[in-house]
């Protein structure tokens, strides 16, 4: 089974790094890339092997057909789709016909390369004792489900879907993934779903085969979510230019304990002149964020999940991004061409390993922000 090499493997790395203490704990400079990229070749290797061969790919009209099922695709042409003796694999939300059978279309695998993994969870999660729901059951189980942004961007659009097509109180239960934090459940809230609607499944890999299974579609990355989703969380939430909040936001990592600024002194030092007012996000609800973001006419943020936010901010307003060099991912560009804001990318000065090495970026590293580029470039803005 590669997925159990794989979590085993990744087990082995936590620790290594537990035990090295003081020597690993730096997350930036040339020996972190390079133990780090080590470490990813490891990975690696540990995952050859191709997906299962007694699992398979299927559409959702497939699904549907295969189960007796129905598809539909209210507008603006996400699936929801109903399966009678459907099952869904926890934590991660794999949804099909049978336990044979996935449709990938309903979590984040995007491309061809990414449909092996989804598979080889299944399959683990398919070594433990399978659970019976009896009754009818929504599933509202994302990936990456401790993660602010991937619930507001992607994971809350199923509410949405549920409400347009029949409501909720045709279902037992609401099945949620472990550690789902209190945003969701303010985001239900406001679409009348009381908390103990909720059941939260546990993060032990499990196979539910329902008696009735209903789920949704979902943008398929944060980058890729379009205007009317936007729109929505906008009109739901959106607090624009309320007394009191602030103009220009330093939107920080608070008391995250990775992608940290290493230079953050002198970081805070030249926004702190310029005006702009350090917020952590840490604790706040989505309309206490929505509200912070609300009147700002320029925002600074370190790449991170609280950047979502930016779905918040008036439109023609300045976004700028502190990029990582190993970590540069680009999902808050598509973001911000769809909020209307106007977004600038400033990566750090960190070693970086060579990108046409291709190996993974470092996810957890941190950055050294380039503290000249970043005040010429808000120079050139007007923000002095």
């Amino acid at each position: 089974m590669t997925l159990a090499r794989e979590k085993a493997m990744d087990r082995l790395r936590k620790a290594t790094g537990r035990a090295a203490g003081p020597l690993f704990a730096a997350r930036h400079g040339r020996f972190f890339v390079t133990r780090r990229t080590v470490a990813t070749m490891l990975q690696r290797a540990s995952a050859v092997g191709g997906a299962p061969g007694d699992l398979r790919q299927v559409s959702p009209e497939e699904a549907a057909a295969q189960s007796g099922g129905a598809l539909a695709r209210p507008e603006p042409g996400y699936p929801v789709l109903e399966l009678p003796g459907g099952v869904v694999v926890s934590p991660w939300g794999h949804v099909g016909p049978d336990d044979h059978s996935y449709v990938l279309e309903f979590g984040f695998a995007r491309r061809e390369r990414e449909v092996e993994a989804p598979l080889k969870e299944c399959a683990f999660a398919a070594t433990n004792p399978s659970v019976a729901l009896p009754g009818r059951t929504a599933s509202l189980l994302v990936n990456y489900y401790r993660n602010y942004c991937h619930w507001l961007l992607q994971g809350f659009v199923r509410l949405d879907l549920l409400e347009r097509t029949g409501g909720f109180d045709r279902f037992d239960r609401l099945v949620l993934p472990p550690e789902t934090p209190e945003t969701f459940f303010e985001a239900a809230a406001s679409y009348g779903v009381a908390r103990d609607r909720f059941v939260v499944l546990p993060e032990q890999p499990t196979v539910h085969r329902c008696e009735h299974l209903t789920v949704t579609g979902l943008p398929r990355s944060p980058r890729d979510v379009p205007p009317w989703v936007v729109d929505g969380l906008r009109d739901r939430f959106g607090r624009f230019g309320a007394t009191g909040a602030p103009r220009r936001v330093y939107l920080t990592r608070g008391n995250a304990p990775r992608r940290r600024v290493v230079n953050r002194a002198e970081v805070d030092d030249l926004l702190r002149r310029r005006g702009f007012v350090a917020v952590a996000m840490d604790g706040h609800t989505i309309a206490e964020q929505a509200e912070l973001m609300g009147a700002a006419e320029c925002v600074v943020a370190v790449h991170g999940a609280a950047m979502a936010n930016l779905v918040f901010m008036p439109r023609d307003a300045l976004l700028v991004e502190l990029k990582y060099r190993n970590w540069p991912t680009d999902i808050y560009t598509g973001v911000a061409r769809s909020t209307g804001v106007r977004y600038e990318a400033l990566f750090g000065t960190e070693t970086a390993m060579p990108q046409w090495l291709g190996y993974p970026q470092q996810i957890d590293s941190d950055t050294v922000v380039d503290v000249r580029a970043l005040a010429a470039l808000l120079d050139r803005e007007g923000i002095t």
